[in-house]
């Protein structure tokens, strides 16, 4: 999974169980911008490293241990990668994510994707329950859709 500096979902890639994230990696980060990539230590690889620096973004990753010679990171900004984790927190809060209740690889990720939106949507949607809009604009019907099937965890206030 992909998120910007605030912890928002932008791209997922759904894998088998088996399969190492890093493979992902490259697909996740196409087309994108941005100053600093951060990641764990299981991302550490030279191939990534130089797709980053091609992108002209800072590649923040501590090296691995079997890492013959250390390349350093900005520990300080490696602090900010906590971000991901509250990420996927916010997604295990649906438990059909937190489970993975469907069998089929395209009804799990049409799912991910109505909880990214959600948790794009400010206050997980007990805004648009309260006034009705979706900023400027009056609410459809389709967003009326989203608004009702919010999980139970997501109440107005």
């Amino acid at each position: 999974m992909l998120a910007d500096a605030l912890g928002r979902p932008l791209r997922f890639i759904v894998t088998a169980g088996q399969v190492g994230d890093i493979t992902q990696a490259p697909a996740l980060l196409e087309a994108q911008a941005g100053d600093a990539v951060l990641a764990d230590k299981a991302y550490d690889s030279n191939a990534l490293r130089a797709l980053i620096a091609g992108m002209g973004a800072e590649a923040v990753i501590p090296s691995n241990r079997t890492r013959k010679i250390i390349i350093p990171h900005d520990a300080g900004l490696y602090k900010h990668r906590n971000r991901i984790e509250r990420c996927f927190n916010r997604l295990k809060h649906f438990r059909r994510f937190a489970t993975r209740y469907d069998r089929r690889t395209v009804h799990f990720t049409g799912f991910v994707h109505l909880a990214a939106a959600l948790i794009w949507l400010p206050r997980c949607g007990s805004e648009l329950l309260q006034d009705h809009r979706i900023g400027p604009m009056t609410c459809s019907q389709d967003a009326w859709l989203i608004a009702a099937s919010l999980p139970s965890h997501c109440q107005t206030d």
